[in-house]
């Protein structure tokens, strides 16, 4: 039996920048979302969400709201435990630990998923 793997992430602008994603689509995963964990390479996707906090973070993230389309309507950098920020237009926002990339993604960017095995199968029916 085959395992399926973590959606991926990327960014129009940056096509080669892949990064891994959990998703949080329940109440509760979106409630808890990073909380209690360690700064990792993975991101955080919530969907739907709004509005996000950092309290009781151990560390900073980069948080992307996202729209409908895909497109990042709004970009922090580092935002420091113990804050709150939100966006209207957002139907789900990227998180990730702020010392794990460079440069993060910037307004107007386009977000794609995909899940890491489409491209396995695709190569195994060739």
């Amino acid at each position: 039996m085959m395992r399926a793997r973590m959606p991926q992430a990327r960014c129009q602008a940056a096509a080669s920048a892949r990064i891994p994603v959990r998703l949080a689509l329940s109440w509760r995963a979106r409630l808890k979302g990073l909380l209690g964990t360690r700064a990792s390479s993975e991101a955080l996707l919530l969907a739907p969400c709004k509005s996000i906090h950092t309290f009781g973070m151990r560390y900073p993230i980069h948080v992307a709201f996202i729209d409908r389309r895909g497109v990042v309507v709004k970009s922090l950098a580092s935002v420091k435990p113990g804050r709150m920020a939100s966006c209207r237009e957002a139907a789900c926002v990227l998180e990730l630990a702020s010392r794990e990339v460079g440069e993060w993604l910037r307004v107007g960017e386009r977000i794609y998923l995909q899940c890491a095995c489409e491209g396995a199968s695709r190569k195994e029916e060739s």
